[in-house]
């Protein structure tokens, strides 16, 4: 992402992310994020829905990092650019992402612009051995199980319910796929989700 010229540098703002060296976050090479999910897309053969779920696990896992740039003009007139590296949180399902315009809007209504990703950190996150069962096994309905994840937290959100809660509504609606038992699909998306999107063990 070039940077207009004659800009002077700021450190990047610590409130807004875990310490991180300024080299870092200029030496690297950095995209925007239609380009990661153009990226995601090409490697796990998905389309932009899931390539989009994927970038926001990637970086909610702190194994990616992301920042944004802005331009400002100090009280001399200066102008200076600013990078600051985003919380996790802002990758959450309950932030909007504008491919367009390479924003994200949080949950807060606080609007992050001139997004970028960190290449060689999403290289490596794709490149990474998966974990559990091998793909069509037991694993075999995680692909529609993430596509719920927004469907759950619009549920929790509407009604104060907890996750499982929510997921048996979306079973009942016949909305979660798989065999066996009712609660055997609900306590495999539970455990998904928790895992997933709260960082949390089964």
């Amino acid at each position: 992402m070039p940077l207009p010229p004659g800009s002077r540098f700021l450190l990047p703002e610590r409130s807004l992310g875990s310490r991180v060296e300024l080299g870092s976050l200029l030496d690297q090479r950095w995209f925007e994020i239609k380009d990661a999910i153009g990226l995601i897309m090409r490697r796990r053969n998905v389309g932009p829905e899931m390539a989009e779920l994927k970038l926001r696990e990637a970086c909610l896992s702190g194994k990616v990092k992301s920042r944004q740039i802005t331009a400002i003009v100090d009280e001399r007139g200066e102008k200076k650019i600013r990078i600051a590296v985003l919380p996790r949180d802002v990758w959450s399902s309950s932030s909007t992402i504008d491919v367009n315009t390479n924003t994200i809007v949080s949950r807060d209504l606080l609007k992050f612009e001139q997004v970028a990703i960190n290449e060689l950190d999403l290289a490596a996150f794709l490149a990474r051995p998966r974990r559990g069962p091998p793909a069509g096994k037991l694993a075999r309905f995680a692909d529609s199980d993430r596509a719920l994840f927004s469907a759950i937290e619009r549920i929790m959100r509407r009604k104060s319910i907890s996750v499982t809660e929510a997921v048996r509504d979306l079973d009942h609606e016949r909305k979660v796929k798989g065999r066996g038992t009712s609660e055997a699909r609900v306590k495999r998306l539970a455990n998904l989700y928790r895992k997933e999107r709260l960082g949390l063990a089964r």
